[in-house]
């Protein structure tokens, strides 16, 4: 960038005059923007000028030409200038004002020029100027809708907002509840992963000894299930595991005894305990191979509420939102891949967060809503019909290879799964 000095001043003021009879002279001031609280180090980058800076000088023109009279109503775009000059030792300082005069003229039916001095003085012709620009063009697109005569005022307001969100690279988890006002909560759900898991715990305790754990027909999914119920309930003090004793009861009736907490659970959290003690209750007939696993669960309606009522599910949603919300802000065309989407009960919500198809831009590009069977996909389709356009529906068995059931490598910028085992 060339340094400006007061001779540029003098030939800058003369082009700022040469239009003044059909044109319009509008004096602003802008800020140096304050980026410490999202940027290390306390600095933005190396630039002579933020482009944000620099784009707030401009906006000074569609201020002063749409107040014109016999002025079309119109977006306007910047296609050039004849220079632009920036000095190189302005005050870059947090927070300077910065002064400055645009005169802007009307030359063609869809044509604006204007010339900008800018200063860090109120009196430009005090010091040196910070930016000089001649002859800088913005050109119309045309005509827009009526106006109604209460949004008038709109015409004179800036065609876009500048949004400020924190990135998420830099936020840890207590920020990001604290970003989703989920941070009250902390204590509730402490107590009850506490509970929970001393009870899951119990659960597995009193269920391995009335199951068939050991069979060699058992298939692969319930042989790692049996090995995850043998960890859960046998940790000693010692970091040893140790097998409980067999109970003699019979796995086809399912009568496996209930632990006296059960009752407390489920009257303090209904929807869990009631899902809970249903899975408990059905293991035997499970491990026996009379039911599937899915098949046991679409028994009632506890799986289903499970998913929309759930304890704690109203603070995981406004987190998991919240940070969708961030991510799309910095990567407005995200390409989304939903393992285990079942009910679409967490896709809903974070689609209304990013966006309809009838908005004038959703926050992503592709969301690929998979699961295990494509039994789950007509009610979702109906669920999600506002997104018709942008969801696509799969079959994907997650403990197979993604490619060889036709998922591109590296082709998602997200992975969402909720609740999949």
């Amino acid at each position: 960038m060339k340094k400006a000095d007061r001779t540029s001043t003098g030939k800058s003021f003369q082009g700022l005059t040469r239009a003044r009879q059909n044109g319009l002279t509008v004096a602003f001031e802008t800020k140096i923007a304050d980026t410490r609280a999202c940027m290390p180090e306390f600095r933005e980058s190396d630039y002579v000028i933020h482009p944000t800076t620099l784009d707030s000088m401009l906006q000074a023109m569609l201020i002063a030409i749409p107040r014109m009279d016999n002025i079309e109503k119109q977006v306007w775009v910047p296609t050039g200038a004849a220079s632009i000059r920036i000095s190189s030792d302005k005050s870059r300082t947090y927070g300077t004002a910065l002064h400055g005069v645009v005169e802007a003229s009307h030359t063609g039916v869809r044509e604006m020029t204007g010339s900008f001095l800018v200063n860090n003085a109120k009196q430009l012709e005090d010091s040196h100027p910070t930016v000089i620009i001649d002859d800088f063009k913005f050109t119309g697109l045309g005509a827009t809708q009526q106006l109604t005569p209460s949004s008038n005022d709109s015409c004179s307001r800036l065609y876009a907002s500048v949004a400020w969100k924190p990135d998420l690279s830099l936020l840890d988890g207590q920020a990001l509840r604290k970003l989703a006002q989920a941070e009250d909560d902390a204590g509730d759900m402490v107590q009850f992963c506490s509970t929970a898991n001393s009870l899951v715990n119990e659960l597995c305790r009193l269920a391995l000894p009335a199951l068939d754990c050991g069979s060699e027909s058992l298939p692969p999914h319930l042989l790692k299930y049996a090995a995850w119920m043998q960890t859960r309930c046998s940790y000693k003090t010692t970091g040893m595991v140790t097998p409980p004793a067999r109970l003699d009861l019979p796995c086809a009736n399912n009568a496996i005894l209930e632990p006296k907490e059960m009752a407390a659970f489920i009257d303090k959290y209904p929807v869990d305990g009631k899902l809970l003690l249903h899975v408990f209750r059905s293991l035997g007939a499970i491990f026996a191979k009379e039911t599937s696993p899915i098949a046991s669960l679409m028994e009632n309606e506890n799986f289903s509420k499970f998913y929309q009522q759930a304890y704690g599910i109203h603070v995981n949603m406004r987190m998991l939102k919240s940070w969708f919300d961030l991510k799309a802000h910095k990567q407005p065309g995200l390409r989304i891949i939903e393992v285990g989407a079942g009910t679409a009960s967490t896709t809903l919500p974070v689609l209304q967060q990013l966006g309809r198809d009838g908005d004038t831009s959703p926050s992503f590009s592709q969301w690929t809503f998979t699961d295990i069977s494509a039994g789950w996909f007509e009610n979702a389709k109906e669920t999600l019909h506002d997104w018709k356009s942008r969801v696509e529906y799969k079959v994907l068995d997650i403990d197979k290879d993604p490619l060889d059931q036709g998922f591109d490598l590296e082709s998602y910028d997200v992975v969402l799964a909720v609740n999949v085992s």
